[in-house]
């Protein structure tokens, strides 16, 4: 959250510091044939410290029936947002 210095970083320091993570948490050092930096801004949430608390208080002011879920809410990814769906799903079939 909040590293905008890493997104503005080129490629080159990109995979320099992908390669010393690399080696200092596996011990790998390898030296790899070719790279490939695919950036994706603005692609996925970043959530402050606290994120949920607003989440919260939405999901607890609805009233029965409608129901919130997706990235914002409940986590990056697919299987996180297929979870969040089939838990807003669940909610939503419980209200009928």
């Amino acid at each position: 959250m909040g590293e905008e210095s890493t997104l503005r970083a080129t490629d080159d320091t990109l995979v320099a510091r992908s390669l010393a993570e690399l080696s200092e948490l596996a011990g790998i050092v390898a030296v790899p044939i070719d790279t490939h930096v695919q950036r994706w801004g603005g692609g996925l949430p970043q959530y402050a410290v606290g994120h949920l608390d607003p989440v919260t208080r939405v999901r607890s002011a609805l009233p029965p029936g409608p129901a919130v879920c997706g990235a914002r809410c409940d986590g990056v990814g697919i299987p996180a947002v297929i979870g969040s769906a089939h838990r807003a799903a669940a909610e939503v079939a419980r209200a009928e």
